[in-house]
């Protein structure tokens, strides 16, 4: 004890010669009582994001004001809407992609800001993109848990349209369904853009209504080849596609593992892959990273179709 008492007064002494070392003194304790008050009694708020991607956030006071993250298969994210607890989180980020100016815009912006891998809120559904190789190829490893969806139908998917959503596996396609959707007042916004500004976002695959999964995944390639006749090859192999899957998946990324909850549309963003091919690669490698979608298998029958003669007009 008196060897303790001889330190302090010790070090009394030193600091009543040198200002500036009760000057540090003072600021490191002071510091110190500061980190350990904000550490360990201020309540600490509840996360804001399920998975930890990166992307933009809804404006909550607290967790509990989220909505739910996945919305199952045949529930319209209008009716979905209803129930969420904040006026505010409706529209979700949709007049976002308005003031972008066109979806694709919306797109290449996020990849700038948050990265090859984030996501936003179509009204209060979550939607992650996914604008990597790398992350191309570890969501084909779930190929299995991959739900029979029209990869074209981005907007019908998103919207929950009855007619494009099913929890059936593309491995067993075997069910068919019935129903209708209707745009959400949120989308307004969004729907007053030109079609060539809001792009294939509310595309839907033409004739699939009515149909069962197997039909409707035929019509994939025969779409795209009738798209790509007359909207030219490289437009076409750059619309965003999308996925779902029925169980939990992991993206592993710069940042760490990232979780993604069952029935999230993940949307892959083709542009950003094929940015910089050449525009006599891009068939190839159109393939070569997505053929394991719904409906996509055949995709290189693509190939014939680009070099087929056109049909002179008169």
């Amino acid at each position: 004890m008196d060897q303790i008492n001889i330190i302090s007064g010790s070090m009394l002494l030193l600091l009543a010669g040198h200002p500036w070392l009760q000057y540090i003194l003072i600021n490191t304790i002071g510091f110190s009582v500061f980190l350990y008050i904000w550490t360990y009694l201020i309540p600490r708020p509840k996360p804001m994001d399920y998975t930890t991607i990166p992307g933009h956030k809804l404006d909550v006071d607290s967790e509990d004001d989220l909505p739910e993250w996945s919305i199952n298969p045949g529930i319209l994210v209008a009716d979905a809407a209803k129930d969420a607890k904040l006026d505010r989180i409706k529209p979700g980020h949709l007049p976002k992609i308005a003031e972008a100016g066109s979806f694709a815009r919306f797109l290449e912006r996020n990849e700038v800001i948050f990265g090859p891998l984030h996501s936003f809120w179509w009204s209060v559904r979550y939607v992650v993109v996914v604008s990597s190789t790398d992350g191309v190829k570890q969501l084909q490893k779930y190929a299995d848990a991959m739900l029979a969806l029209n990869p074209l139908a981005l907007g019908s998917i998103l919207q929950g349209d009855v007619q494009f959503w099913t929890r059936v596996p593309a491995c067993s396609i075997i069910s068919s369904r019935t129903g209708h959707s209707q745009p959400s007042v949120w989308l307004e916004p969004v729907l007053q853009l030109t079609i060539a500004e809001r792009g294939p976002f509310l595309a839907e695959c033409a004739g699939c209504k009515q149909e069962t999964e197997p039909e409707q995944l035929k019509r994939v390639v025969p779409q795209l080849a009738a798209n790509i006749k007359s909207e030219g090859l490289r437009k076409v192999l750059t619309y965003p596609l999308v996925v779902s899957f029925n169980k939990e998946i992991e993206i592993e990324a710069i940042s760490g593992s990232h979780p993604v909850p069952a029935f999230i549309p993940i949307i892959i963003h083709t542009a950003s892959l094929l940015r910089g091919v050449h525009s006599n690669e891009l068939l190839e490698e159109y393939g070569k990273l997505l053929r394991w979608l719904p409906g996509m298998d055949d995709v290189d029958v693509l190939k014939i179709v680009r070099s087929a003669p056109s049909t002179p007009t008169r």
